[in-house]
């Protein structure tokens, strides 16, 4: 019951992600500045064959293997809330408010390797296109997420629908999270859509958020 008032408090703060558009790139700015000119960094140098492709490739994978053996950011908490902008071919599409809830985990099971978490999860994600509080979709799922120390990654499969498109569609989705403090995180989500009526290219999203 928790978990449907969940996504049900998530639906109604709808309103507030036309806010978050305009608010989140700043915060993604200076929470996870780096991140994202990465992740910049890289698209433009694969249009254009830029070597440099491997160096960031490099600096990404040296961020979120290194890891800070003291931190309980993603093993102590089951509850996680993100905002952040969403980008296709570089150019930013919405603004995506999402919650994601462990609802089972292998710590809770006394199944603990290497200090990695293994976890069930369910998520809700909404997005506004920003246009006089346009919605451009709502979706829902479940997932299994994998934690070690202050980096968590997971994988998602959801099911929406878009008013904007008048269509319901499948989702997969891949995301790299990364604590930045006790309680708040850095990330980088990449997502598919299927069965759309007019499925799009990927999007990839930058995003900052809190556990609880």
């Amino acid at each position: 019951m928790k978990k449907i008032h969940l996504i049900g408090a998530l639906a109604i703060g709808l309103s507030g992600a036309a806010f978050a558009q305009n608010s989140t790139n700043n915060a993604v700015t200076n929470a996870a500045a780096s991140t994202q000119n990465a992740t910049s960094a890289a698209m433009n140098a694969a249009a254009t064959g830029n070597p440099t492709v491997s160096t960031w490739l490099q600096s990404a994978e040296a961020y979120f293997t290194s890891f800070n053996t003291n931190s309980t950011t993603f093993e102590s908490h089951n509850l996680r809330v993100f905002t952040g902008p969403d980008y296709q071919s570089q150019i930013n599409v919405d603004a995506a408010v999402g919650a994601q809830y462990r609802v089972w985990n292998s710590e809770s099971a006394t199944i603990n390797v290497a200090a990695t978490g293994l976890g069930l999860g369910l998520e809700s994600v909404v997005r506004n296109a920003g246009i006089a509080g346009t919605l451009d979709s709502a979706q829902a799922g479940a997932g299994l997420m994998v934690d070690k120390y202050d980096v968590e990654i997971s994988a998602w499969v959801d099911g929406g629908y878009s008013p904007y498109k008048d269509s319901a569609f499948a989702a997969g989705a891949a995301q790299v999270s990364k604590a930045a403090t006790a309680n708040t995180f850095v990330g980088v989500r990449l997502e598919t859509q299927f069965f759309s009526k007019t499925p799009g290219q990927p999007l990839v999203g930058v995003f900052v958020g809190a556990t609880f």
